[in-house]
Order: structure tokens, then C-alpha cells, then sequence
């Protein structure tokens, strides 16, 4: 059985956190125009919340 942070269909309590799941990581890549790769140091550098690492990539 998957939990919320393992589907991605099941949004509505993930929507503010983010993981380094290749689906989203490819999500907010395309969303921000950024590579994959820095998508992830994003990620580690801002911690879990989405807004926080939509701002670190400057989107």
C-alpha cells in the first residue's frame, strides 16, 4: 500500500513538500526550467518545502 509521499497521484497533503522522486524532480524541472540536477541541490540545499526550493532555483 502506498502512503501520500509515495503516489503521486494523492496530492492534496504533499502539495507543499517536496522529495527527490524522479517524478518530481522532472515536475519542477520543466516548472522552473532548470536541470534535473539542480532541481536536487535545490532540494538538499533548501530542505522539503516546495515554495522554499521553487525560490532557491529563482521561479
Amino acid at each position: 500500500m502506498a502512503t501520500k509521499g509515495d503516489d503521486p497521484k494523492k496530492k492534496k497533503a504533499d502539495s507543499k513538500l517536496v522529495s527527490q522522486q524522479p517524478h518530481e524532480v522532472s515536475y519542477l524541472a520543466k516548472k522552473t526550467q532548470q536541470t534535473k540536477e539542480a532541481v536536487k541541490q535545490a532540494i538538499q540545499a533548501a530542505g522539503p518545502s516546495r515554495k522554499a526550493v521553487v525560490k532557491k532555483l529563482g521561479k
